[in-house]
């Protein structure tokens, strides 16, 4: 958790899934721009942003089946890197062991069970998702929806 202002609760770690950065270049639906934006202003303003290696290349690859000209892919490029900056050393490799665990005791799907790993490998309280149900608790994981529920009243 980062520290908060004096008298503040500190901000919990928060894993970002890949959906969210999705939507946040997404203009067919501007209710899910906003409210993905609003969560990746929050948590990077406070420096509670998470994300893997996995999310990064899913959404390379995923923004790439959009746009592939030449301009496009160099700005998708350098806006990975500029996000680079909130992948844990720690995270730079998938933690296939506790992902199995997860997918096993939880009943999700594979890629979810990773995404899983990685977020609980870095100490995050917080899943930011719509792929999961919005409460659910996943070992010290609770999962959010960022698209019904606002960073306010989760992060304060």
């Amino acid at each position: 958790m980062e520290k908060g202002p004096r008298g503040m609760k500190p901000t919990p770690k928060c894993f970002i899934d890949t959906n969210v950065l999705l939507y946040a270049k997404d203009k067919t639906s501007p209710s899910k721009l906003k409210a993905a934006t609003a969560w990746l202003s929050a948590l990077l303003d406070r420096n509670a942003a998470v994300l893997s290696a996995q999310s990064l290349r899913e959404y390379y690859v995923n923004v790439l089946r959009q746009d592939r000209s030449r301009p496009a892919v160099a700005a998708l490029r350098a806006h990975i890197a500029a996000l680079d900056d909130v992948v844990p050393d720690g995270l730079r490799s998938d933690h296939l062991a506790l992902a199995w665990e997860l997918q096993d005791r939880h009943r999700v799907s594979f890629w979810d069970a990773l995404l899983l790993a990685s977020a609980l490998t870095a100490g995050c309280g917080i899943f930011l998702s719509e792929d999961m149900s919005d409460g659910q608790k996943i070992e010290t994981l609770t999962i959010v929806n960022p698209f019904t529920t606002a960073p306010e009243s989760v992060l304060g």
